[in-house]
């Protein structure tokens, strides 16, 4: 039988979506800085997957942002080989990235994309779901609520894979100790 810190390891592993998820890294340090910098380098990335935003043109209108914003983004993206350019438009190069809970770029990436939820729901838009609440509950009940939730985020990812990419979804979910 394995000791309580012992356990504690397993379960610890068990619970990183890193060693879940079999992702490996892609971007050199120096370029995760950059790319988890702004919501703009994941957003854009994405965007790319869907054929009718696949020219910056596209992705200026569809955002409300300059072209020449855009194009900076788009560049870097190229540069990184995140993105490819394929005639007169562009398409995903690497798709999977994923960052480590223990990078010192995940604080920034969680936040970019928790403040574009807020800006969501602000915006109030009936199609958006937002969802909060604070509950108590027993600690042995706690590491339980945590595995349905990433089992959730395990099969979002499956139908995510196989699904046709026709629009830019967030996914933020949070579940923490107050």
């Amino acid at each position: 039988f394995a000791s309580e810190e012992g356990m504690k390891e397993i379960l610890d592993k068990r619970s990183d979506l890193k060693n879940r998820l079999d992702i490996k890294n892609s971007l050199k340090k120096v370029d995760q800085q950059i790319y988890y910098s702004n919501w703009l380098y994941t957003c854009i990335h994405m965007m790319v997957a869907i054929p009718e935003f696949q020219t910056s043109q596209a992705i200026s209108r569809h955002l409300n942002l300059p072209r020449e914003k855009i194009l900076e983004v788009m560049t870097f993206l190229e540069d990184t080989g995140l993105i490819q350019k394929k005639g007169a438009h562009y398409e995903i190069g690497v798709t999977k990235i994923h960052l480590s809970k223990d990078s010192p770029q995940i604080q920034r990436h969680h936040t970019n994309w928790r403040m574009q939820a807020i800006r969501s729901i602000d915006i109030n838009d009936s199609a958006d779901l937002h969802y909060s609440t604070i509950v108590s509950m027993s600690k042995a009940d706690t590491p339980k609520v945590k595995e349905i939730l990433i089992k959730a985020i395990e099969e979002c990812r499956t139908v995510i894979r196989d699904s046709k990419e026709e629009k830019i979804q967030s996914i933020c979910i949070d579940f923490f100790g107050v």
